[in-house]
């Protein structure tokens, strides 16, 4: 074989494989745009999520600590007459 038929041999392989490595990268570039984009989908989703928790949690406090009040003073009130007999 010649020295030029070699390197066109040579040359044509590296390109069908670079043009190979090349799609394989595409594709999964394409895939890791999907991925990242559901877990921002997800992280934005469960950052609601915590924030309406902690409202709920926040209105459930407000209300213990309003009934717990209430609470406090009828069981003062009660054992105040109690201890007046």
């Amino acid at each position: 074989m010649t020295e030029v038929l070699k390197s066109d041999i040579f040359f044509t392989t590296t390109t069908v494989v670079v043009a190979i490595i090349a799609i394989l990268i595409g594709v999964f570039l394409v895939y890791l745009i999907r991925i990242i984009r559901d877990v921002r989908h997800i992280s934005r989703r469960a950052s609601q999520e915590v924030d309406n928790f902690a409202d709920d949690i926040g209105f459930i406090r407000k209300n213990i600590i309003n009934k717990g009040v209430k609470v406090k003073k009828t069981v003062g009130n009660i054992i105040g007459k109690k201890s007046r007999k």
